[in-house]
């Protein structure tokens, strides 16, 4: 499935993690800017439990977060019925002591809520009691791809 620019994005929290290592803030504001701009238009969306995950360091990328807290969604009933069933029907994609992986139902069933696509850099696992972001998206009917394929879709250069 092909999403139409101005669609919504989901965002996991691996996305943000990725640009702040590789491509920081102080050397590629461009890049930030726009994430800065897809977020207050609501084209790029995110859980509450990604805001979780990356407001437990103390970093720039904790500070960043805190700064927008607005654009991680709290999860309504809705998605948490969502997150009820992807956990009984998959419950390899948290355990095994994946702690820092907890948002992970929350982006899916906020994907599937919102019927917009899941950006992650996470890959399919070929093991079923190991389940990935994208072996999840794949049985719920949720478009899963990556952030160069968000920046295809989107049209974007940097």
């Amino acid at each position: 499935m092909v999403l139409l620019v101005g669609d919504k994005y989901v965002f996991d929290a691996n996305i943000f993690i990725n640009l702040h290592q590789r491509q920081p803030r102080d050397v590629y504001p461009s890049v930030w800017n726009k994430i800065d701009e897809l977020m207050a238009n609501g084209t790029i969306i995110s859980s509450r439990e990604v805001y979780d995950e990356l407001t437990r360091s103390d970093d720039s990328l904790s500070e960043w977060a805190k700064s927008r807290k607005e654009y991680f969604l709290p999860s309504e009933i809705s998605i948490q019925e969502k997150v009820r069933k992807i956990l009984s029907e998959h419950r390899g994609l948290v355990e095994g002591g994946k702690k820092q992986n907890n948002a992970d139902p929350f982006v899916i069933a906020l994907a599937q809520e919102q019927h917009c696509a899941l950006v992650t850099e996470e890959v399919r696992s070929n093991s079923l009691n190991a389940p990935k972001i994208p072996n999840i998206c794949d049985a719920y009917g949720v478009t899963c791809i990556n952030f160069v394929g968000f920046t295809r879709e989107m049209k974007l250069t940097f």
